[in-house]
């Protein structure tokens, strides 16, 4: 009589799949629901830790699964070998935020003006300015994060910021507009009347043509004859909520723009509300902002940088 042999399988094996199977649809749960609400922002790190733990886990849990099919004959290679491919995508985005945790400084807070950084007040999370030993970090690791100089109006700058803020997607949670200062007036003994009031047309056209990019007009102004006149001086400020590019993760972000009639000088801040790494995260916004506010505002880079404009600041 022929004994029939019954091939034990390794549950290990099917644990591996399993474990490397919800490891990668978890962490895109995390990233995806976190945009649409489905996952609130305290949930977001709890999540992600699943994720992550279940991609780690795969690897080892498959190992012991293989060395049980080859030391006891058991089934189940093929799936803990699957267990490991299906991981694979959580241990190369460790690997990148391992490589980018030693690339880039221990900072939080990035801002172009270290001695008098813009505040912020409706962050939902009150950031405090960094000093001491991250001063110095962001000074050797972002030489080139400085005040921005523009050589254009102040009602033209903030027109192009807040349009770039509104196209990324960044929710707007503060709009403090540019102050409206003439810098001439009828009564001004130095400028004849006539040339007084030439300078006051010629103002009050460029606030036309200021509102055409983008400024919405105050609220009582009419389409026509009672124009604002232009951002002639003053400063802007708009703070928003940017998310990260990969897991959304809320950062804050605020701009200040100070400026006359012919220059504006703009800063920017970008802070992380959670975490002790930013993995360069505020740096990169910051870079990707101004390059394209200089692409907005048209000014060619061979010039700014000849002539330390918009490239070294003032």
């Amino acid at each position: 009589m022929r004994r029939s042999y019954v091939l034990r399988r390794s549950r290990a094996a099917d644990w591996a799949r399993i474990c490397g199977g919800l490891a990668v649809p978890v962490l895109v749960l995390a990233a995806i629901g976190t945009r649409v609400s489905l996952v609130p922002t305290a949930a977001l790190v709890p999540v992600l830790t699943v994720g992550f733990l279940l991609g780690l886990a795969a690897p080892g849990v498959a190992i012991y699964a293989l060395t049980d099919v080859w030391k006891n004959g058991a089934t189940g290679g093929g799936a803990a070998i699957a267990g490991i491919v299906y991981a694979l995508p959580t241990h190369v985005l460790l690997g990148l935020i391992a490589a980018a945790a030693i690339t880039y400084p221990r900072l939080t807070d990035v801002s172009t003006n270290l001695a008098e950084p813009p505040e912020f007040i409706a962050a939902a999370s009150q950031q405090r300015s960094p000093a001491g030993e991250s001063l110095a970090q962001q000074q050797d690791a972002y030489p080139d994060i400085i005040t921005r100089f523009y050589p254009m109006p102040l009602g033209d700058v903030y027109a192009a910021a807040r349009e770039i803020i509104e196209g990324r997607g960044w929710t707007i949670t503060r709009d403090s507009r540019p102050t409206v200062m003439p810098e001439a007036s009828p009564e001004s003994e130095d400028a004849p009347a006539g040339e007084t009031e030439e300078i006051l047309r010629a103002l009050a056209r460029k606030s036309v043509m200021t509102q055409s990019r983008g400024t919405p007009l105050p609220p009582g102004a009419e389409a026509s004859g009672d124009r604002p006149l232009p951002n002639v001086g003053g400063q802007a400020i708009i703070e928003a909520t940017a998310p990260t590019l990969v897991f959304g993760f809320p950062d804050d972000v605020v701009i200040r723009m100070r400026g006359s009639f012919e220059s504006t000088d703009v800063d920017m801040r970008s802070a992380s509300r959670s975490g002790q790494h930013d993995l360069g995260q505020n740096a990169r916004r910051i870079r990707w902002f101004f390059g394209r506010l200089d692409a907005a505002l048209q000014l060619d880079p061979d010039a700014r940088s000849s002539s330390g404009l918009a490239s070294f600041g003032r």
